[in-house]
């Protein structure tokens, strides 16, 4: 009997699990597929008709929804053993533990304080330590720098360095970081969505348009959404909710969602490597009255840099030079890119030459010494508390890497041959470097990238190969120099409609690795060649500066396209890039510095 009971209750548990799945499947139907602003505006429908409950039927609803195992209340703010569900807990005024408080985690200032649906939304109205919660007050969430006051569990105090903030920030518990996260996406989506959306534009959280975060606003929630992870005590809570309010928080049900429509946006990038080599040889910039040259990037709108690392260990683009840059970001909120050449200098299209150091390794023993060397690179980045946006192995890849290099140009197309002769190797290179990676970076994105954005068919072959020798890619890499004399059409519809069949073809987004306009038509040097017309556009600073307007909007608009990096436009004082770069021989701005940001 008790055998066959407890087959009965097993069955039943199934059955119940098997509805539940099925519910949920159903309640998240129209969210299929979907990314970015599509997926917003869809869980946006879901979520948004829910029943709109009283103020004050809260206390009551905490019994259900913010309740221990042993019935007492949960607070998130102190995690003091308060014993009932109502405001004053009998203790003296302005101490922890005295007074239980119905707290907007989403402070209700923010959108003027009139009551809504947001004012009762136990999504993000909860129990909150009154005290607690008065110090908290209306600061933006955050993380604390060296010096905080320290409230039970939470903290305030001015924002750390580096964070993108610098005013004062109430952080919680790491343990209820992603709880505080996951309120904060739910909000978003429910009340910052849509057209009768609340305005928010006095929160320091969100830009000035009133409804989307500020980029270091929602770096930190997704980190902190990612770091602390749904809980047990949250997929209780988010039933009771759903019983109670007829509706769900998508963050808890799905985490994924989250990246899905935020870690999407669009790395608007430079390369200026040569900024601390300059700085060093006394060269200086100006703009706006700004002179250093990382604040005149965060102030128009860089969030991404690139930065190329060399084996070599001294010098230019050695590891102790580069992390010099990647500091300088770190205090600007700029995110690191990190490409490992896997050579001592150049390496690019035309040549893929062999550390010298590495010329007297057998085949194995490199791919041995690349995993090494690429483990250890990524561990000093984490050592120093930078993680990097992405990972690129190698530089313009397409004939080679790392000493494995096709010199007949004749091979270099015929497919079979570059298959079985050189990208073989190049795979097992750069596999080998993605493994030395991830052992010390579990998250590490990568991307490789390739010179010949003109060529599809080639492309594609390469990317394919890859994938199917254990490569793992999460963007396509591309270089686009619209004035050189590699590809025969360079108008952007044309650039477009290549970009487009790549991305379609792979089902991966495209980072645009480099890309430059001059502002003259004459020039010396390497690049000297680098001067054809494009169509509708002259050679001059105005039109530099309007090229690369009308360029960043194309990729903005275009979901293939993840992001782009300007190659040195820093690098004023070589006669060869000065028309390239958007400083004048003398330091001072041109107009293409401004074109950095959406318009």
């Amino acid at each position: 009997m008790m055998k066959q009971l407890k087959i009965l209750l097993f069955v039943i548990l199934l059955l119940s699990s098997a509805i539940y799945s099925s519910d949920l499947s159903e309640y998240y139907l129209n969210a299929k597929n979907k990314t970015e602003n599509e997926l917003k505006m869809a869980l946006h429908d879901i979520i948004k008709k829910h029943k709109t409950v009283s103020y004050d039927s809260l206390w009551e609803h905490y019994k259900k929804t913010d309740a221990k195992e042993n019935g007492e209340p949960d607070c998130i703010y102190s995690n003091y053993p308060f014993k009932i569900f109502q405001q004053n807990q009998g203790g003296p005024t302005g101490k922890i533990g005295s007074f239980l408080t119905r707290e907007h985690s989403w402070p209700k200032q923010w959108w003027g304080g009139f009551k809504n649906s947001a004012y009762s939304d136990l999504f993000h109205v909860i129990l909150g330590d009154a005290h607690v919660n008065g110090k908290k007050g209306v600061k933006p969430l955050g993380e604390v720098g060296k010096n905080f006051n320290q409230w039970a569990i939470s903290k305030t105090g001015l924002a750390r360095e580096g964070l993108g903030y610098d005013g004062e920030v109430f952080e919680p518990a790491d343990e209820y970081k992603g709880d505080f996260a996951r309120a904060y996406l739910y909000f978003a989506v429910c009340y910052l969505t849509g057209d009768n959306h609340l305005n928010c534009s006095v929160s320091e959280m969100v830009q000035d348009n009133g409804i989307d975060f500020e980029p270091w606003a929602i770096n930190m929630l997704l980190k902190w959404h990612k770091a602390d992870p749904v809980s047990k005590r949250e997929l209780k809570r988010n039933e009771e909710v759903y019983k109670i309010q007829g509706n769900r928080n998508p963050f808890i049900d799905h985490p994924e969602y989250a990246d899905l429509i935020w870690k999407s946006n669009f790395f608007t990038g430079v390369d200026a490597n040569y900024s601390i080599s300059m700085i060093e040889n006394g060269k200086n910039w100006e703009s706006d009255n700004i002179l250093n040259i990382f604040d005149i990037f965060k102030q128009n709108g860089i969030d991404s840099f690139r930065l190329r690392i060399w084996t070599c260990d001294t010098g230019m683009s050695s590891l102790d030079y580069v992390m010099k840059i990647a500091n300088e970001c770190k205090k600007n909120n700029i995110a690191p890119y990190l490409v490992l050449f896997l050579s001592d200098n150049w390496s690019d299209y035309v040549k893929q030459p062999l550390p010298e150091k590495w010329k007297k390794l057998s085949y194995s023993d490199k791919i041995i010494k690349v995993r090494e060397y690429s483990k250890s690179i990524a561990s000093q980045f984490i050592k120093n508390e930078i993680t990097p946006q992405m990972y690129e192995i190698g530089n313009e890849i397409d004939f080679g890497i790392c000493g494995e290099f096709e010199n007949e140009w004749y091979n270099r197309f015929n497919i079979e041959y570059m298959k079985k002769n050189i990208w073989i190797k190049a795979a097992q290179i750069i596999a080998a470097s993605q493994e030395g990676i991830l052992e010390v970076d579990k998250n590490a994105k990568f991307i490789l990238h390739l010179t010949q954005w003109w060529n599809t068919e080639f492309c594609i072959e390469f990317y394919d190969f890859m994938l199917k020798n254990n490569v793992k890619i999460d963007f396509l890499g591309l270089s686009f120099f619209p004035t050189s004399n590699l590809s025969e059409q360079n108008d952007l519809k044309y650039f477009e409609l290549k970009i487009n069949q790549l991305s379609a073809s792979l089902k991966r987004k495209i980072v645009i690795c480099e890309y430059a306009y001059p502002s003259k038509n004459y020039f010396n040097g390497q690049f000297a060649e680098w001067n054809k017309i494009v169509k509708g556009y002259e050679l001059n600073e105005t039109d530099q500066a309007k090229w690369i307007n009308h360029f960043l909007s194309v990729c903005r608009k275009n979901n293939n396209i993840q992001g782009a990096y300007y190659w040195s436009p820093e690098w004023y004082d070589s006669e060869m890039w000065e028309a390239f770069s958007l400083f004048d021989k003398n330091g001072k701005a041109k107009e293409g510095i401004k074109s950095f940001k959406a318009k």
